[in-house]
């Protein structure tokens, strides 16, 4: 995208400097002359531009140029002026429609860039950062790493099977998107932030109950302060360990992850990335008062269009 800011500038410069080093004349069309009652023609040189006598006295004829009415000593001289003109290289021509055009130009470029730029919004994801490496037991007691993850469209949240709040807003939110995508190549990682409750054999009987039927989708367990510190990499929020209030508190959001490893995230209405998508329930469809039962779900929708884009 700053790749095309900076071609459209370059072009309006252009433009513009184009036309402020091309000083344009029209000619021709607007060139009429006149030889009754010279004397009270009022003209605005002084001298006949062809042979430099003085107009006052001397005027036999004159011509109107760009609305100017300009005398002449003779009709040869009037002539002699219009061949000039006619003589000057076209791209000297239509300096009043240049100064119409050239605005316009510049503005259809920039509306251009506009559009196309809306177009790359729309249509291309953020990159924010590479993932970072974890390595972490699932409910089958199987070690996954984010190289294991490799080829695979992905999303990431942090949760604990005993939350009584956000946890099956977000598990029903991502059960909807596992059966709406259902596909091979796309998975979810469920971090557990409770690892003292949250063993493999817990979290196979909380998939279970949740209907977490992907094979992709590995609900993870390991060390809590390593877990923390994951999550901070993250730049998603879940509460310190050591505070005994905070320790089991965490934000709702979600990582979109693509088959390379990186952190992708659609771009919002001012076309600024949002980073990470909510896994939360709304009580507008617009996503801005989040409430657990909530009938809409903007972000899960939008998901699922980003995750088909990266699987496409």
């Amino acid at each position: 995208m700053k790749s095309l800011i900076i071609l459209t500038a370059l072009l309006s410069i252009s433009l513009f400097s184009c036309a402020k080093e091309t000083p344009q004349v029209k000619h021709k069309a607007h060139m009429s002359s006149s030889k009754e009652n010279m004397k009270n023609v009022q003209v605005v040189n002084e001298e006949d531009p062809i042979c430099h006598m003085k107009t006052a006295g001397f005027l036999k004829d004159t011509a109107v140029y760009k609305n100017k009415t300009y005398g002449f000593c003779s009709s040869y001289c009037k002539d002699e002026f219009k061949k000039i003109l006619n003589n000057m290289p076209k791209n000297k021509q239509n300096n009043n429609k240049s100064k119409v055009i050239v605005p316009i130009a510049i503005f259809a470029l920039l509306f251009l860039g506009i559009g196309i730029g809306m177009g790359y919004f729309k249509k291309n994801l953020y990159t924010v950062m590479k993932v970072p490496d974890f390595e972490l037991t699932d409910q089958n007691n199987k070690k996954i790493t984010n190289k294991d993850m490799l080829g695979k469209v992905y999303l990431v949240e942090f949760f604990f099977s005993k939350c009584p709040t956000i946890c099956p807003v977000m598990n029903t939110n991502m059960k909807a998107i596992q059966n709406q995508v259902n596909d091979s190549d796309f998975g979810i990682i469920s971090i557990s932030i409770d690892p003292e409750n949250d063993t493999p054999a817990a979290l196979k009987e909380h998939a279970q109950r949740i209907g977490a039927k992907s094979p992709n989708w590995h609900f993870l367990t390991g060390d809590r302060a390593y877990i923390g510190k994951l999550a901070d990499q993250f730049n998603i929020y879940v509460g310190d360990k050591e505070d005994e209030g905070e320790s089991l508190n965490h934000s709702g959001m979600i990582a979109l992850v693509d088959q390379e490893g990186n952190i992708r995230c659609r771009y919002n209405k001012d076309n600024m990335p949002i980073l990470y998508y909510s896994g939360l329930n709304y009580e507008d469809p617009e996503g801005k008062t989040p409430r657990l039962n909530g009938k809409y779900h903007p972000d899960r929708e939008i998901l699922i269009e980003d995750i088909k884009k990266l699987l496409k």
